[in-house]
């Protein structure tokens, strides 16, 4: 074997450890990602979980209180307001999950920015 030869295949095992190296980080950073998503995620799910939960019992409590002090003179409108601020109250956390969903980042975002900066670092399309 030639001492060129030699020289190729020694910068060719570089390239290609420096590739794998590469590899590695971006897939550290990829499970970081993933369990940032999943711990973000499971904090919110908790957080939702005791707020629907605390806010249904006293929102129900407070129609019945309302029901029970106008039944002699009201109770069909005292219900109905019941009713109504039920569902505007579910309005307003579905438009909530909604409008908290959009903003978010997406999947990845830091894996795929990092992505993409090498990608451009090595003359790629962008």
């Amino acid at each position: 074997m030639s001492a060129e030869t030699s020289a190729t295949l020694e910068r060719l095992r570089r390239i290609a450890a420096n590739a794998l190296a590469m590899a590695e980080v971006r897939l550290e950073l990829l499970s970081l990602d993933v369990q940032d998503a999943l711990a973000r995620a499971l904090l919110v799910f908790c957080l939702v979980a005791c707020a629907v939960v605390a806010l249904a019992l006293g929102v129900v409590f407070l129609a019945v209180l309302v029901t029970v002090l106008l039944w002699d003179s009201h109770r069909v409108l005292a219900l109905a307001l019941g009713a109504g601020a039920f569902l505007g109250l579910g309005a307003l956390a579905a438009w909530g999950a909604v409008f908290t969903l959009r903003r978010s980042p997406g999947w990845f975002a830091a894996s795929l920015a990092e992505i993409r900066a090498d990608r451009q670092q090595l003359g790629g399309a962008p």
